[in-house]
């Protein structure tokens, strides 16, 4: 025979059922929750890193098309006996960078040893095109205009110039 209950017991157990079924929901709202705040965290770290490798390989083009140029410059130079060796040892560094950049385009993800030595070779070029490019220009003063990073070089070469 079935057991017999008041209504005070039967609304208790169906405020007990409720209550369970809400603390179900209430728990997997805030698993909803959770994921999705490690989610939005996850997508801030990658937005960041795809900034990062945005700004990093901009950066590449612009040290490039800024190669480019002076080599461009370099090769539009008229060459006398003196100055052929030189441009001919600039020549030579473009080839060498030309390769360095070759290699770094198809390597696997870099060390940050690997970064720096790209950015100094790729820095080193920049800075003997831009160079040959002033010794073998005909202007008699420079232009102010300098791209290259700040050196000791360059500061004593300010210090010393007379135009």
């Amino acid at each position: 025979m079935a057991k017999k209950i008041s209504s005070s017991q039967l609304k208790s157990k169906l405020r007990q059922i409720e209550n369970k079924q809400r603390q179900s929901i209430n728990n997997y709202n805030n698993a909803v929750c959770k994921y999705n705040r490690e989610v939005n965290q996850s997508n801030q770290s990658i937005n960041k890193y795809n900034g990062a490798v945005r700004q990093h390989n901009a950066k590449v083009r612009q040290n490039r098309a800024r190669i480019k140029n002076a080599l461009r410059q370099l090769n539009n130079q008229p060459t006398f006996r003196i100055t052929t060796t030189y441009a001919s040892s600039v020549k030579s560094v473009n080839r060498t960078y030309n390769k360095v950049a070759a290699y770094y385009d198809v390597m696997e993800p870099s060390t940050a040893f690997a970064e720096r030595f790209y950015s100094d070779v790729e820095q080193e070029a920049t800075n003997c095109f831009e160079t040959a490019n002033a010794v073998l220009s005909n202007d008699d003063c420079p232009q102010d205009d300098y791209s290259l990073q700040d050196t000791k070089l360059l500061n004593q070469l300010a210090a010393n110039r007379v135009c």
